[in-house]
């Protein structure tokens, strides 16, 4: 949860990690687990059905379109780690409700773990404090 929330957290990224001098093994496994959370689980799946039929006579022009060239696609994860960082005055989930256009896919998975808190701090204070209500 931890990892997922550095590179989740507009203000930190992946560059908190090399900031901080994270050995890069471990910039690249928390790069490829965030990732392929994101594949499996967020990422639009897309499905190709391509049956071609064709004779000889078309062999030509089926070849011909078979060699046109390939659109890079470049994911939402991807172009989010490339873009700039967020300020740090910058609210977190405020700024993925501000760019939810922008990566659709991403900032579901970013509600979906950052909304989660960090630390159980807060519900251990309700039942201390609780303790004090109910004898």
């Amino acid at each position: 949860m931890f990892v997922i929330y550095i590179v989740l957290d507009p203000h930190l990224k992946v560059e908190y990690m090399k900031d901080n001098e994270w050995e890069t093994q471990w910039v690249d496994r928390t790069k490829k687990t965030v990732s392929e959370l994101y594949m499996t689980l967020y990422a639009p799946q897309e499905t190709q059905n391509t049956n071609i039929e064709y004779n000889s006579s078309n062999e030509d022009l089926v070849s011909h379109i078979s060699k046109r060239r390939r659109i890079e696609t470049v994911s939402e994860f991807d172009r989010y780690l490339n873009a700039d960082r967020a300020q740090a005055l910058c609210d977190t989930l405020n700024w993925w409700k501000r760019h939810e256009k922008e990566y659709p896919n991403l900032s579901n998975m970013a509600k979906d773990y950052l909304g989660v808190p960090a630390t159980s701090a807060p519900a251990e204070r309700i039942f201390s404090s609780a303790a004090d209500v109910i004898t």
